[in-house]
Order: structure tokens, then C-alpha cells, then sequence
């Protein structure tokens, strides 16, 4: 059975403005690199923005904190990096960066790092959406005049495909925050409508194939 990597589910009405969300996920092989910026160390990576510093949040457009687990996940994160560095609790995370995604179809992720001594300490992904573009409900299919896209029973090419969407056809997410998943380098998004199932969004990093309807 093939393994998906979800990042988005389908959450409560509620969305909880994020400045400081995160969880305690460990990342190794960083060297100690005492003067040096997140994003010498860590550059863009595909489908991710540069490492900002957290007091760039407010100005970022973008929520999150859409889960319990997420919103609890800030206290592990900070004990875990106060324990660390000693400083104090609040000071935590200190860097954050936004996937690409966010301003293709408005549902993408958050990294959330903690940046200890010129080197990343822990860090977490989460779902984030932008916050200026309201509840979107509707998505346009956008690959070339004369072109269309399958959507398939599971996110994968080697499922069985559903239907056609064409060309300028309006789909429908199944939710907000969109469900999306990664596999096989590409990002898959769930649709309830005109045919329920999954949709090749675009491949990591790359061209997305739908967009907001009212946006060139």
C-alpha cells in the first residue's frame, strides 16, 4: 500500500490565529554556526519561502493553529527550546517560513523553528492558510486552453481516474483548510465536486494547475 504524507484535514468552523504555533520534532546534522542566518543554513528548499524572523508574523497574511494538537504543540515546542538554550519561554520559536502553496490555492504549511545558537534546535510543520483571502470554496482548473485534468479515486497516477475537469472548470475542495496530501512529488488535492476524489494540484515547488477563480 502506498504511503501518503497528509498536511491539511478537514478542522472545525473555528480558525485560531497562529503567531507562535509549533510541536517538539528534533532535526539533526545541523552544524553549529555561531553569526550565521537560518537561511544560509537552511536555504529555500522546493515549495518553500526563506526562514523569516517571527516578529515578521503579523505582516505574513497567512492563519493557523487549526487543531488542539497543534495549539498544545507551542508549549512543547517553547519548554523544550527554553530548556535548551535557557532563555526564556516566550522567546519561542523565533523563525518562521511559508510554503509556496499559500499563494496558489491558499492552503499551504507553516515551518515553526526554533534557531538556537546558529543552528535549528526543533521545528514543526502545520497547515496555514492565507488570511486575506477568506473562506475559499471554490478553485479554477488553469493548465492550458485545450487541456484538462484527471481526477482519481486515491492520490496517486495509478488509480483509477473518476472523470475530466476541463480547462476554466471550477472545482470544489472538500474543505477549508483544503485537504491536501503529498505523494510521488506532486501535491493532491481532495474535491467534493463536479466528481469527489483527487486532483494532481501541481508538482512540489512547481506551476499549480488551479487557482482562485477571481485571480489572474
Amino acid at each position: 500500500m502506498r504511503s501518503f504524507i497528509p498536511f491539511s484535514v478537514s478542522l472545525a468552523s473555528t480558525v485560531l490565529v497562529a503567531a507562535l504555533v509549533a510541536a517538539s520534532v528534533q532535526i539533526p546534522g545541523f552544524t553549529q554556526a555561531l553569526g550565521v542566518e537560518p537561511n544560509q543554513v537552511d536555504p529555500p528548499g522546493r515549495g518553500w519561502g526563506e526562514w523569516q524572523p517571527i516578529g515578521s508574523v503579523r505582516q505574513a497574511n497567512f492563519n493557523s493553529g487549526f487543531s488542539e494538537t497543534e495549539v498544545n504543540g507551542v508549549r512543547e515546542l517553547q519548554a523544550l527550546c527554553a530548556s535548551v538554550s535557557g532563555q526564556p519561554i516566550d522567546a519561542f520559536p523565533n523563525w518562521f517560513r511559508l510554503s509556496t502553496l499559500l499563494d496558489q490555492v491558499g492552503t499551504g504549511q507553516v515551518e515553526y523553528g526554533c534557531w538556537i545558537d546558529g543552528r535549528f534546535a526543533y521545528t514543526i510543520i502545520n497547515t496555514a492558510v492565507r488570511s486575506d483571502w477568506g473562506n475559499i470554496e471554490q478553485l479554477l482548473v488553469d493548465v492550458g486552453s485545450g487541456n484538462n485534468l484527471v481526477v482519481y479515486t486515491e492520490p496517486t497516477v495509478d488509480a483509477s481516474a473518476i472523470g475530466l475537469v476541463e480547462n476554466g472548470e471550477i472545482v470544489t475542495p472538500s474543505s477549508f483548510p483544503a485537504l491536501i496530501v503529498q505523494n510521488e512529488n506532486r501535491n493532491w488535492m481532495y474535491l467534493t465536486a463536479p466528481f469527489e476524489g483527487w486532483i494532481l494540484q501541481g508538482p512540489i515547488g512547481g506551476q499549480s494547475n488551479l487557482r482562485l477563480s477571481d485571480r489572474p
